[in-house]
This record gives structure tokens, sequence and C-alpha cells, in this order.
């Protein structure tokens, strides 16, 4: 239900009613419930937009940008930070380089594998050479990284926090261990993140 103003009762005589207070027209009414322009360029529903403010400080540009050689992919899916429930995206890169009910990915596939959810990118196994140094990033990459390849269809959607998500990230080498190219790659983190996102981050991976 839209807000109508704020009115301060008195027990003055009464006077004539403040102007322009009441609802907007019919038509704008319903042009605004149809669609709004949330701070990130998407189009979302007027009634899942969160409570809390978008905040863009400290984002992926901002962020290693030797990760984010050629950004000009803007192609790339769109996930945002400011609707109740988010989709949220995996891709691959390529493995060789410089490095940066869910639908599971395969575990020994040889190129690098991220999320994208809520604008940001994660992923796990970056940072170092040797497995005992290898940490999780969340935000180093842009989405627009012409080195990802999006998947074309959402891996599932998540009423979580874009907050939860990176907490996951930042704990994620506590939780599960070191990097280990067989049991705990950057595969593994994508199955384990999307089924955290998938209970609604209730519930942590195996």
């Amino acid at each position: 239900m839209q807000n109508a103003g704020t009115y301060t009762l008195t027990t003055s005589p009464p006077t004539a009613p403040p102007p322009s207070v009441g609802l907007p027209d019919k038509a704008e009414h319903n042009k605004q419930k149809q669609t709004r322009s949330d701070p990130v360029g998407d189009k979302i529903e007027l009634g899942r937009i969160l409570p809390y403010p978008l905040d863009t400080s400290g984002r992926s540009q901002d962020k290693d940008s030797t990760v984010n050689q050629d950004t000009s992919c803007t192609d790339h899916p769109s996930s945002s930070n400011s609707v109740a429930s988010a989709p949220f995206f995996h891709g691959t890169t390529p493995l060789f380089r410089r490095r940066r009910d869910v639908s599971e990915v395969c575990t020994l596939c040889t190129v690098h594998r991220v999320l994208l959810f809520r604008g940001e990118v994660f992923e796990w196994g970056v940072g170092a050479d040797d497995w005992e140094s290898k940490v999780a990033w969340e935000g180093h990459r842009c989405p627009s990284d012409c080195q990802i390849q999006w998947a074309n269809h959402v891996a599932g959607y998540s009423t979580c926090t874009r907050e939860q998500a990176e907490q996951f990230t930042r704990d994620f080498k506590a939780r599960y261990g070191t990097y280990n190219l067989f049991t705990n790659n950057c595969h593994h983190f994508v199955n384990r993140l999307m089924n955290y996102l998938d209970s609604g981050c209730t519930v942590m991976p195996y």
C-alpha cells in the first residue's frame, strides 16, 4: 500500500487540507507498480525491493584490476542486489591463465569456475600457485570480465543477502580446509555456495 502522506491532528478550527497529499492518479500508480529502476540499471518489480539500500562501495571494479584485463563483455547475466530473490549463475574461465535444488557442476572439469550472485563474482582457489596458500575471493573479478564464459541458464534463486554470500566465502577455507585439486577445488566451492544459497543461507553444505 502506498503512503498517502503524513498528517498532524490538532484541536484548532478546521482549515483547508494541505495541497497535493493524495495518491497519484490511477494511470501513474499502475505505471509505477509495473516497473522501477534499481541502482544497477535493472528493472525490478515494485514490492520485491529489499528494505536495505544498495551498497556500491568497494565493488569489483575497485579490486585487483589485474584480474579484469578486459571488461568490455557487457552481455553477462544480471543478478541484482535489490530484489528479494536474486538469481545466481555459474561461469568458467580458462584454467591456465592468470586467475582471478540447484544445477550442480562437474567437479573435475579443466576450467576455473566462478559464481555470480547479486552483482558480485565469487571464486575459490585463487591468489597463489601452491595449494596451501590459495584463497577465496568475492568481488575481485567484474561480471563483464571477458575471460568468463557464463552459463546460459539460471542455476537457482536465493533470498540470501550479498553479505551472507560474502561471509560464506571468507569462512570457506576455515570450514572446508585448504584447496585440493580433487576434493576441494573451485567446482566444489561453487556447488557448496549454490546449495547454501538455495537453502536460504540456513544450511551449511557438507
